[in-house]
């Protein structure tokens, strides 16, 4: 959640929790956390069906999103690129999409009057679920047809009592725990202490019930920015702490919320060295190895690298808890951008070009294991790009095996990236795309796995914009995409982000599910 673009944050430079120590036998400069925060859920039971939940009144306002922490000032230290992008994508301007697009709707509107979107969702056995930043809906993913919703986020938690059913703070996320088939909701509660909210469906049904819980994440800072990624022993999050400068990550027990009994988190409060990390989530059918730490990642100090990290959890003994890192990932460089420009009338639009966009989605492929991530940047000329990477064994000697930055071939900015791999290894990436002559739309581009290494297709619209945001909304965009990955036959991706449907509405929502040729 963020103060307006160009506004600097104040930030309080607090003595962090936990030890660190030298990690034997790893590359220099790498340091392992010990001794970890550990709490224990302060409630949890199981909720009324999701199906007999009222509607959201849409008559009432809602706008109780925080406003979002920006950039740390001084966190990345290298301003000097100068000229085009160096990793400008090397693409055949011929090379057509190859994907071909077979659900494309509207998804859930701006009901609750809220700025941003934070448009996000997942796709099941059967069902779609989205949640925008207040309410969510559930979505046949065969037809696209409503389900139910939408729903205010908070209702997930009615009758629980706390601050989970009382608040209906924003920055939602709404995942699929494709391993044991479940449907995993999580949002903030935010009026003191600061609160995590999950609920955790107990069948492959979107509308039937769910085990619910409360953690406290701080005592005093707020937990802003969540990110979830689903892991065999747990649900890791991350968070930007506001006031303190700093990210937070934790580890949820998984074991225990699927089975509805009482759970812990375990949790690392990172230094100022760190900036809005990012937890990997699991895609595909093959689970990293037993014992395998989840993996975070974060964009370099220097704009000139990533920082690979390991998150161990042991919730059998806690102490055994640690966190590793960083390997120093070397990248071409990037210049940071802060805003995008609309047509006269509209606002000038958050790029949110300070970290990596949510999901960092791991696959293993057996050979090799990959994580895929994106973030957007100063193209050279001051329109945004997005730049991608595909990282190889993260576990062993990781490598950088794809980069490059996507950017459209005219004076049009892309931005707001979602990114992941079907099972062949061919490769989606969905984007905002809008100009002082384009309106904000929905564009997508991919590559096959066989394609030249670092190379995108030439994108396709999928939905366009036909309108701009007033400036009376603040500028917000985003403030992140929803790219999943259907486990029904794991080649068909569903993204979700915002576009404008019509000048004055702020934003509206699309869903649009693809597939590529050969992945059955």
């Amino acid at each position: 959640m963020a103060l307006p673009a160009g506004t600097a944050a104040i930030i309080i430079v607090a003595m962090m929790a936990g030890v660190f120590m030298l990690a034997a036998g790893r590359a220099e400069g790498q340091r392992v956390q010990t001794d970890p925060e550990v709490r224990a859920a302060v409630r949890h039971d199981v909720s009324p069906a999701v199906r007999d939940l009222p509607l959201a009144d849409l008559r009432k306002i809602q706008t109780n999103e925080a406003p979002e922490v920006r950039t740390i000032p001084g966190y990345f230290k290298n301003k000097a690129m100068t000229g085009m992008d160096p990793a400008m994508e090397k693409r055949e301007t011929s090379k057509a999409f190859a994907a071909n697009i077979e659900l494309n709707f509207d998804g859930v509107g701006n009901v609750n009057a809220t700025a941003p979107g934070d448009a996000n969702g997942s796709v099941g056995a059967t069902q779609y679920v989205q949640w925008v930043n207040m309410s969510f809906a559930i979505y046949d993913k065969a037809t696209g047809k409503l389900v139910k919703g939408p729903v205010l986020g908070k209702s997930l938690w009615a009758g629980f009592g706390g601050l989970c059913q009382s608040d209906n703070s924003g920055d939602v996320e709404v995942n699929y725990d494709k391993q044991a088939q479940r449907w995993v909701f999580t949002q903030l509660a935010i009026s003191g202490p600061y609160m995590q909210c999950f609920a955790v469906s107990t069948t492959p049904d979107a509308t039937g019930t769910y085990h619910r819980y409360a953690f406290v994440v701080s005592d005093s800072q707020l937990n802003d920015y969540p990110k979830l990624g689903i892991w065999p022993d747990g649900y890791y999050m991350s968070w930007n702490m506001y006031g303190m400068g700093a990210p937070k990550a934790c580890a949820f027990d998984r074991a225990s919320m699927l089975a509805g009994s009482g759970a812990a988190s375990v949790c690392f409060q990172r230094q100022t060295s760190d900036f809005s990390l990012l937890p990997a989530d699991l895609d595909g059918t093959t689970p990293p190895a037993q014992g395998e730490p989840n993996y975070y990642v974060e964009l370099g100090q220097d704009q000139h690298s990533l920082n690979l990290y390991e998150f161990h959890v042991d919730f059998a003994d806690t102490a055994k808890s640690t966190f590793t890192g960083p390997t120093v990932i070397t990248t071409q460089p990037w210049k940071q951008i802060w805003s995008i420009e609309e047509a006269d009338g509209g606002d000038v639009l958050d790029a949110l070009g300070d970290r990596l966009m949510y999901r960092l989605a791991y696959r293993n492929f057996g050979s090799y294991e990959s994580l895929t991530a994106a973030h957007t940047v100063d193209r050279g000329d001051g329109y945004a790009g997005v730049r991608w990477y595909q990282i190889k064994n993260p576990r062993g000697k990781a490598e950088l095996a794809q980069e490059s930055t996507y950017t459209d071939p005219g004076k049009v900015s892309v931005w707001m990236p979602g990114l992941a791999m079907d099972k062949r290894g061919n490769m989606l990436l969905g984007f905002s795309r809008a100009s002082m002559t384009v309106d904000p739309g929905v564009s997508l581009t991919g590559r096959l796995a066989g394609d030249a290494p670092s190379t995108m297709e030439t994108a396709t619209v999928a939905v366009a914009g036909n309108g701009v945001m007033s400036p009376e909304n603040g500028g917000r965009w985003g403030d992140y995409t929803g790219m999943a990955v259907d486990p029904g036959d794991d080649c068909t991706l569903w993204f979700t982000t915002n576009y404008v449907k019509s000048s004055g509405q702020v934003w509206a929502t699309r869903i649009v599910s693809t597939k590529f040729p050969g992945c059955e």
